[in-house]
């Protein structure tokens, strides 16, 4: 007759044979959450230190950020979709758009809020790219009024004056607004440009370096949603306010921005 210990090791054995599979998943799961725990807490600091921005800074926004990466997210510099399009207006004088110097700078992984981890500005710079939006909306009152983002939802936006039409699509899908400054984080900008001054022939804003596409361009926002570049030095910001104008212009119709 078995003692208590022997039929205790043998009731143990009969469950560990009959529920083998389902141990060995337990562990298997258990292995991998040990070693992708710490990859995915260090991806979600990340993304709250990218600061504010389209999504809110707690666990929802991250993983909202993370599934629009992997199922929406794009790539940035490629151009040909715009080389298609019917509209054949510019406004970018492409002898001001010079190409930059050195490598692209670099971007956070999450697409939302989508902000440039190198190659920023100091605090002199900073502020003058500060001053861009209200410089411009002084300047062209009958043309762009400020107002909050309607992207960002933080952020001060010029955006088409509301007494003034949408002159096409691309400003109607873009909720009217034109652009707007990261003011606090990476001082990059977010504006909309005609499809031409994207892209024109090897001398557009993307292939000259200044910028690249929204990694959502093309999917949730529009394929004219571009980054540009924060500018490094007074010549740089020379051409982000040649961009800014002909931002102004394509979004409001405007052949006459002032500002220069």
């Amino acid at each position: 007759m078995a003692t208590p210990l022997e039929s205790a090791v043998s009731n143990f054995s009969f469950v560990l044979e009959q529920n083998a599979m389902l141990i060995t998943t337990v562990g298997t799961l258990s292995a991998i959450s040990i070693a992708v725990l710490p990859i995915l807490e260090q991806n979600y600091r990340a993304y709250i230190a990218a600061g504010r921005g389209g999504l809110p800074p707690n666990l929802y926004g991250w993983a909202k950020s993370s599934l629009l990466k992997i199922f929406l997210s794009c790539e940035t510099t490629n151009t040909d979709m715009y080389l298609s399009d019917p509209d054949k207006n510019t406004w970018l004088d492409q002898s001001e758009v010079t190409k930059r110097s050195g490598e692209r700078p670099t971007f956070n992984w999450h697409p939302v809020p989508s902000r440039q981890i190198t190659q920023r500005a100091d605090a002199v710079m900073n502020e003058k790219i500060q001053k861009l939006i209200p410089k411009y909306a002084r300047a062209n009152p009958d043309l762009v009024g400020v107002a909050v983002s309607p992207h960002e939802k933080q952020h001060d936006a010029l955006v088409i004056h509301p007494n003034r039409p949408a002159p096409h699509t691309v400003a109607t899908a873009a909720q009217r607004e034109i652009l707007h400054i990261h003011e606090g984080t990476d001082w990059s900008l977010h504006c909309l440009l005609s499809p031409l001054d994207c892209k024109l022939g090897s001398e557009s804003v993307i292939d000259q370096g200044r910028g690249e596409r929204h990694p959502m361009s093309g999917r949730l926002l529009v394929k004219e949603y571009l980054t540009i570049y924060t500018p490094r030095d007074d010549e740089e910001l020379r051409i982000v306010e040649a961009i800014v104008r002909a931002s102004i212009g394509y979004m409001t119709g405007s052949r006459d921005v002032k500002g220069f």
